[in-house]
């Protein structure tokens, strides 16, 4: 999704099809209007690059951010608050 506009760790985003969605942007923060993100039910859950007039991919591995990042980020780990 292409991010529109961001207001603290929520962004406005616009899918493939011109629908806007709103999506929680605080675990790949800070995003920025123009970007692309990958987001999974209502989560930005990474970062995608725009190839080919608009078909994204993921980027490179490191940009990505997956759960084993997240915990080692904020101390946390699977199951334990």
């Amino acid at each position: 999704m292409e991010v529109v506009s961001v207001s603290n760790d929520t962004a406005t985003c616009r899918d493939g099809e011109a629908v806007v969605h709103e999506v929680m942007v605080d675990l790949v923060a800070p995003v920025t209007p123009g970007e692309a993100i990958l987001v999974h039910a209502g989560t930005a859950i990474g970062r995608a690059e725009v190839v080919n007039g608009g078909v994204t991919s993921l980027p490179p591995a490191e940009r990505l951010v997956t759960p084993a990042a997240t915990a080692t980020a904020t101390g946390h780990q699977r199951g334990v608050l």
